[in-house]
Order: C-alpha cells, then sequence, then structure tokens
C-alpha cells in the first residue's frame, strides 16, 4: 500500500529502500489425524477448520512476501521450496546441499521490491525442544486464548529473539 501510487505515500521499494519485518505469534503445522491420534472424524475436523485456514492465509502471505521481496531470515515453508532465500545453488545439488548453500550477500542487490524477514516461534514439539522447553505441551501452548499461557508464551517469545539479528535487515538500519 505505502508503495502504490493511488495511496500518495511515495515509498521507494527495491532492496536498499524498504525493508519489511513480520512478527507471528508463533504456529505449528497440523497433521490432522495420526496412528497416535486416530480419532479424526468429520465433527472435529470441522471445529478445527477456522484454524487450519488461518494457517494457510499465515503461509500464503508469507510465500508472496518471500518471492516479491528478498527473503534475510525465515524457517523453511515446506520440503520442496525450503525457505526462499537466495542462496548459492548450483546445478546437480540436492535439496539438502542446496538449504545448506550460502546466502547470497546483501550487499549483491537482487532487484527485488524489498527486503523480508519472517520470524514466528515454532511451537511444534520439535520447536519448543529447541528453544528450551521440551516440558511444554504443543497442543496447550498454540491455544492462544488460552489465558493461563501468557507466562509461558512469554518465555518462549523471549528464547525465540536470539534469532533476530540485525545483519538480516540489510542496509536499512545504516
Amino acid at each position: 500500500m505505502a508503495t502504490e501510487p493511488a495511496y500518495r505515500l511515495n515509498w521507494k521499494t527495491g532492496e536498499k529502500n524498504l525493508l519489511l519485518i513480520s512478527v507471528g505469534t508463533g504456529a505449528a503445522e497440523s497433521k490432522g489425524a495420526t496412528a497416535a491420534a486416530p480419532n479424526q472424524n468429520i465433527v472435529s475436523t470441522v471445529a478445527g477448520l477456522p484454524g487450519e485456514l488461518m494457517y494457510g492465509m499465515l503461509i500464503d502471505q508469507d510465500i508472496n512476501c518471500r518471492t516479491v521481496g528478498r527473503c534475510t531470515y525465515g524457517a523453511s515453508l515446506d520440503s520442496e521450496i525450503l525457505d526462499l532465500m537466495p542462496r548459492q545453488v548450483h546445478e546437480g545439488m540436492t535439496t539438502a546441499e542446496q538449504s545448506q548453500a550460502p546466502m547470497i550477500p546483501l550487499s549483491t542487490d537482487l532487484g527485488r521490491r524489498f527486503l523480508y524477514a519472517r520470524y514466528n516461534a515454532d511451537l511444534s514439539e520439535a520447536g519448543l525442544r529447541d528453544v528450551g522447553f521440551p516440558e511444554v505441551l504443543p497442543g496447550n501452548i498454540q491455544k492462544m486464548d488460552a489465558v493461563e499461557n501468557i507466562p509461558t508464551l512469554l518465555k518462549i517469545g523471549k528464547a525465540a529473539r536470539g534469532a533476530v539479528q540485525f545483519a538480516y535487515f540489510g542496509p536499512s538500519l545504516a
């Protein structure tokens, strides 16, 4: 909106001019019915639909920003498109090798409309374990409307902030 002429804000686009930082409230991919929890039925599926739609929109908007802008930080989106951060990849590299390839330096302007970094705490079992909360149950902490979760969510947020590095922000903070 800030870059569209109709709004008359006239913000300049480009990697050296515009930085978008997206901060989420935490999320985890839903796996639906599993061998461990096979009792998924039409009622439980419908009850979970609003959350699944919100998660789908979150991912859709994240992908849009990562492709229109230049993603400098963000978790892997899936096993096919990875994290969409521009890396120095070569033909013949495996997906695993591509995900570990060095980033193209921010000093190289790739002509994207803006720089973009996405921060969102992973509230899955693995994500909680990685930030030091192996005892927290993902199914409980993902209930964002549960007031009793606020103290734990604040602690998780403070632990997750370790991912923030000003180097991901490019020349915008210079």
